[in-house]
């Protein structure tokens, strides 16, 4: 019942006297109001990250085909999100769908990883860095709690 990077194993003598009898979804997220979400979530001001690269902004298009609305063009950084136009109104660095949004979401995978396995669509490979600023937390998503 611990998260994937919990430091436990590092404080045991012999850790591999530890054994993982299971590994279980906890949490799963679903993005029901991408402007929204997008808006709520922190997004770094733009500026040099620790590898002296710009942060951000990023054009990311989203696709959802299930509730349309969240369709768009988003600017991501600044400190902010926001849509900025249809999808096909103007071109988007990095493209996808809302399943593969809510990865990076909460901070668990990268953009560059989602790219890298085909879950997002990269048009400008400069933008890749910048979003993986974007999207890095401190901490990986855990829940805990069974529901």
């Amino acid at each position: 019942m611990l998260p994937l990077d919990d430091p436990l194993e590092l404080l045991l003598t012999r850790p591999r006297d530890r054994a993982v009898t299971a590994e279980e979804d906890e949490t799963w997220l679903r993005l029901v109001d991408v402007p929204v979400a997008l808006a709520a979530r922190a997004f770094p001001a733009c500026g040099p990250d620790a590898g002296g690269s710009a942060a951000g902004p990023v054009l990311l298009a989203v696709h959802d085909a299930l509730l349309p609305d969240n369709a768009g063009v988003y600017r991501l950084g600044g400190g902010t999100a926001e849509r900025v136009g249809p999808l096909g109104a103007g071109p988007a660095e990095l493209e996808c769908d809302v399943a593969a949004l809510a990865m990076a979401y909460l901070g668990d995978r990268a953009p560059s990883t989602l790219a890298a396995t085909g879950w997002w669509t990269v048009h400008d490979p400069a933008a890749l860095p910048r979003a993986d600023a974007l999207f890095a937390t401190g901490v990986t998503p855990w829940c805990g709690t069974h529901f």
